[in-house]
C-alpha cells in the first residue's frame, strides 16, 4: 500500500470530511495516521469584498463599518483586531488595485 495525501479546498464556512475504510471485507485496511488542518494565508486581506481588486468598494466598506467589529463586513477587520480602525485603512490603502 502506498501512502497517499488529499487535498481539497473548502467551498461553504463549514466543511465536514469523511474518511471510509477502502476495505470492505472486514480486514484491516488503510490506516489514517496524520490529518493536519492549515489555514491558508489570505493573499488579498484589503479585498473587502473579494472582487480581486482593492479598490473603492473596499474603501467603502471599511468607512460604513468603521468603529465596529466589522459587521456585515466581517474581512473589514482586516488585522483581526476586534475594531475597523486606521490600521485597517492603512491596509486597504497600502494595497490598492489589483490583487496578485
Amino acid at each position: 500500500w502506498n501512502k497517499k495525501s488529499v487535498e481539497f479546498e473548502a467551498t461553504a464556512t463549514t466543511t465536514t470530511i469523511v474518511l471510509r475504510s477502502l476495505l470492505t471485507d472486514g480486514s484491516n485496511g488503510p490506516v489514517i495516521d496524520d490529518v493536519r488542518l492549515v489555514q491558508l494565508e489570505d493573499t488579498c486581506l484589503a479585498d473587502i469584498d473579494e472582487s480581486g481588486a482593492v479598490n473603492a468598494v473596499d474603501l467603502a466598506a471599511i468607512l460604513t463599518v468603521w468603529g465596529s467589529d466589522g459587521g456585515k463586513y466581517p474581512r473589514a477587520d482586516t488585522n483581526n483586531d476586534g475594531e475597523v480602525n486606521g490600521a485597517d485603512l492603512a491596509t486597504v490603502l497600502g494595497s490598492w488595485g489589483p490583487c496578485e
